[in-house]
């Protein structure tokens, strides 16, 4: 990587470009996967019928729909990492973000019907040796079951998330890879500052990087502290609403802590 410049990273094991004809065979590939899952699969996991053939079946199939869209949206976030000024790239991650929203809004009952089966049916089945490889994410996935709404309510909080926190956060990424922080005769980005800011060795040089952070982002701070205070409300309302006794309920939860 060239000094001064935004990472560039070779991403063609992902696809050769944007025009590049894999993409959309993997979403059309994507949109099979998941229609055939729902028709497969709907209706049977919250039920007193299902087995640990058909459990474990259901998890390979949305594995490798899962697996094809991480690395389509992968190669999108990366692509607009890497140049967040240019309006094709841009419109092209956006497009790929509407898509993983949709898909992922489609599927969001598999969770839902596994979260609010029969505890004890639930711990039959991950007693046995078939779901052992699955165990741990179906156990923790079920910690998450009293602070779960309706399909309906949480396919419409995945939705407005596109034009709420992730509109914020992709705005300050953009913002913010847009600055440059002057280091000696070094004029630096947000992601090369970093390192320096917490593992360099001398005290004073991580001193003197901090303190032309500080500028930089205090010329822009109604901005940053706005961003801020807009994704911590929307955390606030989903927390209410999804019924969490307190701020760090859900990342606890997350972290198994």
């Amino acid at each position: 990587m060239a000094k001064n410049q935004p990472p560039k990273w070779d991403l063609r094991d992902f696809y050769k470009n944007t025009n590049d004809s894999q993409i959309q065979k993997d979403q059309k590939l994507i949109k099979k996967l998941a229609s055939d899952f729902i028709k497969k699969y709907k209706g049977k996991i919250n039920s007193p019928k299902l087995t640990p053939d058909l459990l474990l079946s259901s998890l390979k199939d949305i594995e490798r729909l899962d697996e094809t869209l991480y690395i389509l949206q992968n190669y999108a976030y990366y692509l607009h990492a890497q140049d967040s000024k240019d309006s094709k790239i841009g419109q092209f991650y956006q497009q790929i973000e509407e898509f993983g929203n949709k898909s992922t809004s489609e599927l969001l009952w598999f969770l839902l019907e596994w979260q609010k089966l029969d505890n004890k049916h639930a711990q039959k089945l991950l007693k046995g040796p078939l779901l052992s490889t699955y165990k741990h994410f179906l156990s923790h996935a079920r910690a998450f079951t009293p602070f779960r709404v309706s399909e309906a309510e949480e396919i419409i909080l995945t939705k407005k998330s596109m034009a709420g926190s992730q509109a914020f956060i992709r705005l300050y990424d953009e913002t913010s890879s847009q600055e440059r922080f002057a280091l000696g005769k070094q004029r630096l980005t947000m992601s090369q500052l970093s390192p320096i800011l917490k593992s360099h060795p001398s005290r004073s040089t991580r001193k003197q990087a901090s303190e032309v952070l500080t500028q930089v982002l205090k010329k822009h701070s109604h901005f940053y502290t706005f961003t801020l205070n807009n994704l911590l409300l929307d955390k606030k309302i989903n927390d209410e609403i999804r019924g969490y006794d307190y701020p760090q309920q859900a990342t606890f939860l997350s972290y198994e802590m």
